[in-house]
C-alpha cells in the first residue's frame, strides 16, 4: 500500500471514529479530579463543549479500540483568543495532522467551527514532537494540579496522548505549566502555523517578565478538594461578626454558590497582591436568573468575565470574557465611591413589609482592603442599584433588561422606598425586640 493510500485510509478512521463518538464520553471516568466529581464534572464539560465544537473524537476511546494508536492533542483556550486545537497521528509510517478552530470563546459556551484543515507530515516531523513529549513529564505527571488553581484569566493549555493502549491528559493553566510542556505546545502550534505562535510568544514573554516564573514549576497533584474548602472565600466575620456559626454558614453558602459560576476567592490573591483591584457582582432573582460579572484589573488593563446560569436548569449558558477601558474602569470606581460601598454594612435588617425577590452580592478589592455588601430588593438603594446596572451594562449582558423590568416592577410596590433604612445585621438570626409583621 502506498504511503498517500495509507494516510487517507488514516485520515478516513479517524473521521469515522469522531462522527460515531461525537455523543460518547471524551475523557474516562474522573480523569481530571479523581477525587472530587464536582470538580472533575466542570472540567469534563468545559473541555468536552470545546473538543465537539471542534469536532474531534475521543483519543481515550482511540486508545481503547487499537493498542497500536498513536497520537498527540493540543487545546489552547486563550483569554480574548478562539480556541484552537491541533492533533498530530501517526498510523504504521503514515503520519497527519488536523487542525480546527471555532469562532467562540474558550468557556463552556462554544462557537461554530470556522478552519478544518488536515495536512501529512513527516516522519522526522512526528518523531521531534515525540522526543519533545519524551523530555517532560507529561506521561507520569498529574492530570491537574494545585498550582492552576485560582487562575481564571490567561490562558489554558489542554494536553493529550495515546500510546501502547494507554491515554493520558494534561490541564494547565498557561502561567503554571513548564517550559517543556511549553515547548510541545509550541511544537504543534508551528506544524500548524498561520497567525497564531507570535500571540503564543508574547504571552509566554510577559510570564518569564514576572518575579514570580519559574521554568519548571512545582507541580502538586490535585485530587479535587472544592477551593471554597481548602482556599477560603471570605475571612472570618466578613457577613455576621457577631456570630461566628451564622457567619461561617453564610460565607460557605456563598462559596459554593460562586464556585458553581465558576469563580474564585477575590480576597485570598490580595494576601499576596496589595495593589490587586477587583469587583464581582452575583445578581439573582427568584424566577432563576442567575448573573456573575467580575472585573479585575491586574496592572495596565482591564478584564471582565460574565458568566449567566440557566433560570430553568442551572446550567451555564453564557461564559466569555470581555476587555475593558481605563475609562470603564474609572467610571465604574467613581459609582464604587458614590454608593458609600467601602463604608456600607455587609448585612442590614431585612425589610418586614415584603418578600426578598431579587438580590446582589457585591464583592471589592482596591488598595489592600476587601469588602463585600449583601442586599435583598427590599433593602437596596438607588446607588447600589446604579452600580450594579452599570457592571451589567459593562458586560454587555443580555440580562440588563431582566434588571431593568425587576427595578419598574419594584417601583410599583406600595412599599417601594427609594432609599430605604440600612440598619446593620450584625447577627443573622432574628432578635428578641424584632416585630413580626
Amino acid at each position: 500500500m502506498s504511503f498517500r493510500r495509507r494516510l487517507l485510509f488514516a485520515i478516513l478512521a479517524f473521521s469515522t471514529s469522531s462522527a460515531c463518538l461525537a455523543r460518547e464520553d471524551l475523557f474516562p471516568p474522573m480523569a481530571f479530579y479523581p477525587k472530587s466529581e464536582f470538580d472533575n464534572d466542570m472540567s469534563d464539560e468545559h473541555m468536552t463543549v470545546q473538543l465537539r465544537a471542534l469536532e474531534e473524537p475521543s483519543l481515550w476511546k482511540a486508545s481503547q479500540k487499537d493498542a497500536t494508536a498513536r497520537a498527540y492533542r493540543f487545546l489552547w483556550l486563550a483569554s480574548f483568543r478562539h480556541p484552537i486545537c491541533v492533533r498530530v497521528v501517526r498510523e504504521g509510517d503514515a503520519v497527519w495532522m488536523r487542525v480546527s478552530r471555532h469562532d467562540g470563546g474558550p468557556g463552556v459556551v462554544a462557537g461554530k467551527l470556522n478552519m478544518d484543515r488536515i495536512e501529512s507530515l513527516s516522519l522526522k516531523q512526528w518523531e521531534r514532537l515525540d522526543e519533545l513529549v519524551g523530555k517532560s513529564k507529561f506521561w507520569t505527571a498529574p492530570a491537574s494540579v494545585q498550582e492552576s488553581r485560582g487562575i481564571a484569566d490567561g490562558d489554558g493549555l489542554l494536553i493529550e496522548g495515546i500510546r501502547g493502549g494507554s491515554y493520558h491528559v494534561i490541564d494547565r493553566a498557561g502561567s503554571a505549566a513548564g517550559e517543556s510542556y511549553k515547548s510541545v505546545c509550541r511544537s504543534m502550534l508551528e506544524l500548524a502555523g498561520g497567525d497564531v505562535v507570535p500571540e503564543w510568544d508574547r504571552r509566554r514573554k510577559d510570564e518569564r517578565g514576572s518575579p514570580n516564573y519559574r521554568a519548571e514549576p512545582a507541580e502538586t497533584a490535585d485530587s479535587g478538594v472544592p477551593d471554597y474548602l481548602v482556599e477560603p472565600f471570605f475571612r472570618m466575620e466578613d457577613f455576621y461578626p457577631k456570630n461566628w456559626e451564622r457567619d461561617k454558614e453564610e460565607s460557605d453558602d456563598k462559596a459554593q454558590r460562586l464556585w458553581s459560576l465558576k469563580q474564585r476567592s477575590l480576597w485570598h490573591p490580595l494576601q499576596n497582591d496589595g495593589a490587586a483591584e477587583a469587583y464581582r457582582l452575583w445578581w439573582w432573582t427568584e424566577d432563576g436568573d442567575s448573573v456573575c460579572v467580575r472585573m479585575v484589573k491586574p496592572r495596565e488593563t482591564t478584564s471582565l468575565h460574565l458568566v449567566q446560569l440557566d433560570p430553568e436548569t442551572g446550567v451555564v449558558i453564557v461564559d466569555v470574557d470581555l476587555e475593558l477601558t481605563p475609562k470603564h474602569w474609572a467610571s465604574l470606581d467613581a459609582l464604587v465611591e458614590k454608593s458609600k460601598f467601602w463604608t456600607a454594612p455587609a448585612e442590614v435588617r431585612p425589610a418586614a413589609e415584603r418578600a426578598r425577590a431579587d438580590g446582589v452580592f457585591v464583592e471589592g478589592v482596591q488598595n489592600g482592603r476587601f469588602h463585600v455588601v449583601e442586599r435583598g430588593a427590599d433593602v437596596m438603594d438607588w446607588r447600589l442599584k446604579d452600580l450594579c446596572r452599570l457592571m451589567l451594562e459593562l458586560a454587555e449582558s443580555k440580562a440588563l433588561p431582566i434588571w431593568d423590568q425587576w427595578r419598574e416592577r419594584e417601583r410599583d410596590d406600595p412599599n417601594y422606598h427609594f432609599e430605604p433604612p440600612q440598619v446593620p445585621d450584625l447577627y443573622g438570626v432574628p432578635l428578641p425586640d424584632d416585630t413580626a409583621k
